[in-house]
């Protein structure tokens, strides 16, 4: 069985996956509030052309399979169109080709993450979607300028791991303000 059928099953919400830390005492929460870098990141794991990146929980409402969409006239290359989801009409990013990859066939495993930006949701296509993880923010590095051909403004970190590292994305920073512009054009419902 896939990894994603096993974490995500269809069109479930995860957001019963995040971990709010609700201090115990007040003192436990100014030991917390004092040391950010100790604080748990929940992290959405994900594959573009077989390279690793991960978005917060917090920005992620919903991950669903590849379904189609429905083509916006006069929008960017990588904005693929838009879906309808339970009567709600949700604009969708192929991140494959906003990362500059060439044009990937969808499989099975290919997967839109529904995510909000600064008040509107989009849906994001990713390769797959690999893993839920919680790291500590200590193991965080700040963004390099350029890493595997995308824009510094696009990465808020790089998440080590023992074995591997993955790039934070900042979801807020995908789209220009322009672009921003088309999406907020489209319609809500």
């Amino acid at each position: 069985m896939d990894v994603n059928e096993n974490i995500f099953k269809g069109l479930e919400p995860i957001d019963n996956l995040t971990k709010e830390k609700n201090p115990q005492s007040k003192e436990e929460g100014e030991r917390e509030g004092e040391n950010y870098l100790e604080a748990e990141i929940q992290l959405v794991v994900f594959t573009v052309k077989e390279v690793e990146y991960a978005i917060n929980i917090n920005s992620i409402f919903q991950i669903i399979k590849y379904t189609e969409i429905s083509p916006l006239p006069h929008a960017p290359m990588f904005i693929k169109g838009v879906i309808n989801l339970r009567g709600k009409v949700i604009p969708v990013v192929d991140l494959r080709e906003r990362f500059h990859s060439e044009a990937i066939v969808n499989t099975k495993r290919t997967r839109i993450i529904l995510a909000s930006i600064q008040d509107k949701e989009i849906g994001l296509i990713v390769d797959s979607v690999t893993d839920v993880i919680g790291i500590a923010g200590k193991q965080v590095e700040p963004p390099l300028p350029v890493i595997s051909g995308l824009q510094i403004e696009f990465i808020e970190g790089i998440a080590k791991l023992k074995n591997k590292l993955i790039i934070i994305i900042n979801i807020h920073r995908i789209l220009s303000s322009s672009e921003k512009i088309v999406l907020k054009e489209a319609p809500n419902e």
